[in-house]
């Protein structure tokens, strides 16, 4: 195994301990683990470990943040699934996906008690999101990568 610059199709990721299935088994593992957390966190009437400041639409940046990591997870185990499929289908995929997460999230925050739904955290999400697709070209390429042809 070395260590290639550029992209292998059967190697996504940085993981030399794990097998190619195993690594893409983990991908999905950790979008699921992280989607559940969103979901629990979601669950709770008064989340106790949000700070009060008091800056006005932090919770935007919060939303923000959050969805664009369910973002990179997301396109991350796509491009692990379907490696010969274009990197361009597979970020809208993973965009359009972490936006409609965000609308099942306001929805079900609609049926928190002392949680409301918001448009603007919805508008927060996608944007979050959006910004991991439109990054996601100019860095995929430069993470290092182990390749299998040694």
């Amino acid at each position: 195994m070395t260590l290639v610059s550029s992209v292998h199709p059967r190697s996504q990721g940085y993981a030399p301990h794990m097998r190619p299935r195993m690594r893409l088994i983990a991908a999905w593992v950790l979008v699921g683990i992280y989607a559940s957390a969103i979901f629990a966190w979601s669950s709770v009437s008064k989340p106790p470990l949000m700070p009060q400041w008091d800056v006005r639409h932090l919770d935007k940046l919060y939303h923000a943040i959050e969805y664009a990591v369910l973002a990179f997870l997301l396109i991350r185990a796509l491009r692990m699934t379907y490696p010969t499929h274009p990197t361009t289908q597979l970020i809208l995929w993973g965009v359009a996906l972490t936006a409609l997460y965000g609308l099942s999230d306001e929805l079900h925050q609609a049926l928190t008690p002392d949680r409301t739904m918001s448009v603007y955290d919805l508008v927060a999400d996608a944007v979050g999101a959006s910004m991991v697709g439109l990054v996601w070209p100019r860095i995929q390429g430069r993470w290092p990568v182990i390749s299998d042809s040694t």
